[in-house]
């Protein structure tokens, strides 16, 4: 946990989660942090899916759980670097992050729920992702490989003045990212994005602008095969409605 520090640097750590590890890295408050030729893998929890508990509460982006730990608790928003609404100038660059614990469900059965490689929790700004690895798998797919709370709030997401380049990330139930959120002055380019419901979402764009170009969509389509909008900017397949 870093919890108002400045200027730290993490580099070329390995680091593998504990069993009911819901997090590697957790920036909770802090200034500068730099995360660089990190290997992070086996975190979360493990669980099981839940056929019995398929409602989805759209008013509030959650359900009751239909992958659940042993305790019968939900689970999501497992991140491997989780990024919190105290940090600013965060950078997570050349990092390989795989295999968590857990898994998500496909929306065959339930809005997806589970692991992030990286969790954007509003931070305050500046936050760069470059040249990253963020790998899921058959057996442990992403909800969203990189996910945002707060998609439909001027504070969401990255919230604002953020750079997203260089990265592959692929596998994931639900989207490789959620630009959702505020975007203000927030740019994604230059990634490759792959067997997902959705590349790249846009729809909560609140106070923008939000730049996406130059980036390669190849193989989409979750588990299942069912896919969504390659950008998403709302609406059904083809866009709002």
């Amino acid at each position: 946990i870093i919890d108002g520090a400045e200027y730290v640097l993490l580099d070329d750590m390995t680091i593998r989660g504990g069993r009911n590890c819901t997090h590697s890295i957790l920036v909770k408050d802090g200034k500068g942090i730099r995360i660089r030729n990190c290997d992070i893998s086996g975190w979360g929890r493990e669980g099981v899916q839940n056929f019995e508990r398929l409602d989805y509460d759209h008013r509030f982006g959650a359900g009751n759980g239909s992958y659940v730990d042993r305790d019968g608790n939900p689970i999501n928003l497992d991140p491997a670097i989780d990024i919190r609404e105290g940090a600013c100038e965060v950078v997570v660059e050349r990092c390989f992050i795989h295999d968590p614990v857990s898994r998500s469900v496909s929306w065959y059965y339930h809005h997806p729920e589970g692991p992030n490689a990286v969790l954007m929790g509003c931070p305050k700004n500046s936050t760069v992702l470059r040249n990253n690895d963020f790998i899921g798998s058959d057996r442990h797919l992403w909800n969203d490989a990189v996910e945002g709370l707060h998609n439909f709030e001027r504070h969401g997401g990255f919230n604002r003045d953020a750079d997203v380049y260089g990265n592959f990330m692929i596998f994931a139930n639900d989207d490789c990212i959620e630009l959702d959120g505020g975007q203000r002055n927030v740019r994604c380019y230059d990634n490759r994005f792959e067997s997902a419901l959705v590349g790249v979402s846009v729809q909560g764009c609140m106070v923008g602008p939000s730049f996406v170009f130059n980036n390669w969509f190849t193989g989409m389509g979750e588990e299942f095969g069912i896919y969504g909008q390659t950008v998403k900017t709302g609406g059904g397949l083809h866009g709002a409605d």
